[in-house]
């Protein structure tokens, strides 16, 4: 429900980040959400719906700009081109519409991840597939409680991410849209108290990452395919 999902991203996740930032929900709004909701300071709110009543309450912040799309219900994934702008031509990329599932996850450390690890380490695939790489998402109770993203190597994505989370990445599972090239990433991840990896493996060096996984008795599974975003 919406009311569930505002207080878990907004309490759980990153809530210096939320602090004037766009809200997306996808389900309608009514008035006791949005009483929650108006406690708090954002400036944009795209939502599938509106009720009357809510958008009396929202009336208190006049700044606040309110977006309408129907299509939020039932999102598509888009299979539009991406086209981007160099000197003397483009760039053509395709769009990633692979969906990873439970089947295509491939145990390869000694633990493996339990049925909850592993509803959790799809929802940070599908949140570390649409970040800015390199990425590194930190998940818990299918909640973002940080994330790592837009950095040049993954290690230091790793440290951003641990740093951002605080406390708060003990127990969480990770997500990185790119192979560890090195177990330093890892190390790190390890110590601040993640408890499962999801990554796509393919490294020369991904013999490292497995010993150091089963040497702390952490799971990892492998996609076999990256999900870069740029």
């Amino acid at each position: 429900n919406p009311k569930e999902a505002f207080l878990r991203s907004w309490q759980r996740g990153d809530s210096l980040a939320a602090f004037g930032s766009v809200i997306v929900i996808n389900r309608p709004i009514n008035e006791n959400v949005a009483k929650l909701m108006v406690k708090n300071f954002f400036e944009i709110l795209l939502v599938p719906k509106v009720e009357k009543s809510a958008l009396k309450i929202f009336s208190q912040k006049p700044n606040l700009i309110i977006l309408i799309n129907p299509a939020l219900k039932n999102p598509q994934p888009s299979k539009e081109i991406d086209i981007k702008k160099i000197r003397g031509g483009f760039l053509i990329q395709m769009p990633d519409l692979k969906e990873i599932r439970k089947k295509d996850l491939k145990v390869v450390t000694k633990i493996k991840p339990t049925k909850k690890q592993i509803r959790d380490l799809l929802f940070a695939w599908k949140i570390c597939k649409v970040s800015k790489s390199n990425a590194i998402v930190l998940v818990k109770d299918e909640t973002i409680i940080s994330s790592g993203v837009g950095q040049q190597d993954r290690k230091r994505a790793c440290q951003l991410a641990v740093i951002k989370a605080e406390e708060g990445a003990k127990n969480c599972i990770v997500a990185s849209d790119g192979f560890f090239p090195f177990s330093d990433g890892p190390k790190i991840l390890i110590k601040a108290g993640i408890k499962a990896i999801i990554q796509p493996g393919g490294s020369i060096r991904d013999k490292e990452t497995i010993e150091l996984c089963n040497k702390y008795k952490i799971s990892m599974v492998f996609t076999g395919i990256r999900c870069f975003h740029h």
